[in-house]
């Protein structure tokens, strides 16, 4: 599991009850191979409130001269850190003011509050304290759709949600007025623009926002799907005598931020303007660890994927639509085609650009007209 792998422990095994604290290691951490080692964790599984990190003095990076290790497998350069999670946005804000958090974060909207609020904002400008601290490799966001459980399983119906939403309004969350700029963009999955050329090889179109186009989708998926809906000027469309179309859930993990929140509002907006209704519920990262089966996977998923490292065909395309990984495991829609499948098996391993490109093309028609996710705005890391 990344970095810190599973260590061996030689000594007599400890009782752990499941979904329960290991107290002993919350009270000494545990051994690994990475740059940091946990000191100790609040809380309990799924709700933490606070880790603390240290320095790992045994880290294999310690021995190599500074700046000479990629920056993923540097050693540490903060001995301790100290990550409470749940914080509320004032209490982030009002720490960062005070100085008792050296690193803080809100989303882009109150960028401008964080740095008003900070002390020494007078003396230097913005740009010299706003900073994308780290790095990790291009993923992306997505709402997921259950392609095995109705009514998300009709493909037309997965197409309406896809032309019922904002894009450019979605992409606005990311706006910062304080940077003057939107600190995101726009892509088609299953990959993403920073993977060029194994991005979109046919350059296909993004999908429009175009409320009619996803009425004539669900009103076809209504009728093959055997459901209706009414829109909000009381016209029903798809199939009368079928079963009324119940609310969809959004499902989300949280701490849900200021900018989801705002996101999922302008989702349920417009997919209500189409007749889709919605509700948001939350699920803790322990009941997530339960999607191992369609029908034990919510119908809709606001979640992303990264990459363990940047891989766009055998660590991004393959993780979130070959079959063998559905649910939790990368792929939560649970996509399964024979063509597909195949494909993203076989694409990682062949030597040839020119046919690898043939290959994710297919694989980027397949995925357009199936429509499994809605692609999410990616944080725009080189801002």
């Amino acid at each position: 599991m990344g970095r810190y792998g599973t260590p061996s422990i030689r000594r007599r095994p400890r009782r752990v009850q499941p979904n329960s604290i290991n107290s002993y290691l919350c009270q000494y951490g545990a051994p690994g191979t990475g740059p940091y080692e946990i000191q100790s964790v609040t809380g309990t599984p799924g709700e933490f409130t606070e880790i603390v990190l240290k320095a790992n003095p045994n880290y294999w990076g310690n021995n190599y001269p500074p700046g000479s290790l990629p920056v993923l497998d540097q050693p540490a350069h903060i001995q301790i850190i100290d990550i409470k999670f749940s914080m509320s946005h004032s209490d982030r804000v009002e720490l960062f003011a005070s100085n008792d958090a050296q690193i803080s974060y809100v989303s882009p909207p109150f960028l401008d509050q964080i740095y008003t609020a900070w002390p020494y904002s007078k003396y230097l400008p913005p740009q010299s304290i706003i900073r994308l601290l780290g790095y990790q490799p291009a993923g992306v966001l997505y709402i997921s759709m259950n392609t095995e459980e109705w009514p998300t399983n009709c493909t037309d119906f997965r197409l309406a949600v896809v032309h019922a939403i904002n894009y450019t309004a979605l992409l606005y969350t990311y706006y910062s007025p304080l940077l003057n700029t939107t600190l995101a963009e726009l892509y088609l999955g299953p990959s993403n623009p920073a993977y060029a050329p194994f991005y979109n090889p046919d350059n296909l179109p993004m999908y429009s926002y175009n409320p009619n186009l996803a009425i004539e989708y669900l009103n076809k998926s209504g009728w093959e799907c055997n459901f209706y809906t009414v829109l909000p000027n009381g016209t029903v469309i798809g199939n009368p005598s079928g079963q009324k179309l119940p609310t969809i859930p959004i499902t989300v993990i949280p701490p849900v931020t200021p900018l989801v929140e705002e996101q999922l509002e302008i989702i349920a907006q417009d997919l209500s303007q189409i007749g889709i209704p919605t509700s948001v519920e939350y699920a803790t990262t322990a009941e997530s660890d339960t999607w191992v089966t369609p029908s034990a996977t919510p119908l809709m998923v606001d979640l992303g994927w990264i990459p363990d490292w940047p891989d766009p065909l055998y660590q991004l395309v393959y993780s979130i639509l070959n079959v063998i990984n559905g649910g939790i495991s990368g792929n939560m829609a649970w996509f399964n085609n024979s063509v597909v499948n195949e494909l993203t098996a076989e694409m990682p391993f062949v030597t040839n650009e020119t046919e690898q490109l043939q290959m994710l093309a297919e694989v980027y028609n397949i995925t357009y007209w199936q429509a499994p996710y809605v692609w999410l705005p990616w944080l725009n890391i080189t801002t």
